[in-house]
């Protein structure tokens, strides 16, 4: 009698610390990040240099974890124009990107959000020019194949970023992700200028991941076939923020 008690009691505190678990839930694993920083504000006294590069260079780890008995597709990209509330750059990166400032978010002392800084315009690039050429014919003949030739190229680019990006994460599965980020400037892609956030040398600062799902502005960028693929196998597309529940601290390195 006294051991099933236990284990009844054992029980209920499993089940009530599992309910109160969220559906989805982003865990950061890396223990801190480092920006190089010589002194007073980063970005005036920040100096391009191979040493710059290396200590501000981070590596970052996360898991997601699906608590829910639902089968949740992360639809981490969104129609701007659309969907006020979202960004394009607020979504899971695709491969060989790294994290941006708007998705690893950077909080003050006084747990505001840093401002971060965007190019006011994109460099010219030769490789990004080539890059993005090769990409988008590449694309275009492959819905032609399909049959989807009569869809607008910005039907195909948003596809082409869901079905890069879109993640499916089945009841009780923890799936890991390793990306990157550089502090305090930041570039993730052939020919693209920088992004900046505007932090100061030993000030306490803290970061958290958080990124956008929404089904609301993606459903009309889906083809048949996928839409056949979610019916007949029950996904539910998860249409909320997606915030780790954890921040990390950012420490300073000359």
């Amino acid at each position: 009698m006294k051991y099933d008690f236990i284990f009844f009691l054992f029980l209920c505190v499993f089940l009530f610390s599992c309910s109160q678990k969220g559906e989805l839930e982003l865990e950061i694993l890396t223990e801190y990040l480092t920006a190089y920083c010589k002194d007073g504000d980063c970005s005036k006294t920040f100096v391009h240099s191979e040493k710059a590069k290396k200590i501000g260079f981070n590596v970052v780890k996360f898991k997601m974890t699906n608590y829910s008995s639902n089968i949740y597709v992360v639809a981490s990209v969104c129609d701007d124009y659309k969907d006020v509330n979202c960004s394009s750059g607020n979504a899971f990166p695709s491969k060989n990107e790294s994290l941006e400032f708007k998705n690893l978010i950077v909080y003050d002392d006084s747990n505001n959000a840093v401002e971060v800084t965007y190019p006011l315009f994109q460099p010219v690039s030769n490789e990004n020019d080539i890059y993005n050429f090769v990409k988008d014919s590449l694309n275009y003949d492959f819905y032609r194949k399909i049959g989807e030739k009569n869809k607008s190229g910005r039907w195909q680019t948003i596809n082409v970023a869901l079905t890069n990006k879109m993640i499916v994460i089945h009841p009780n599965e923890t799936l890991f992700f390793t990306s990157y980020i550089i502090l305090p400037k930041n570039s993730n892609q052939i020919g693209r200028g920088e992004e900046e956030v505007n932090i100061e040398y030993n000030k306490n600062y803290s970061a958290k991941l958080e990124f956008y799902s929404s089904i609301d502005s993606v459903t009309n960028y889906l083809t048949d076939t996928q839409k056949a693929t979610f019916e007949s196998n029950n996904y539910v597309f998860y249409s909320k923020p997606l915030i780790s529940i954890n921040s990390i601290p950012i420490k300073f390195k000359r």
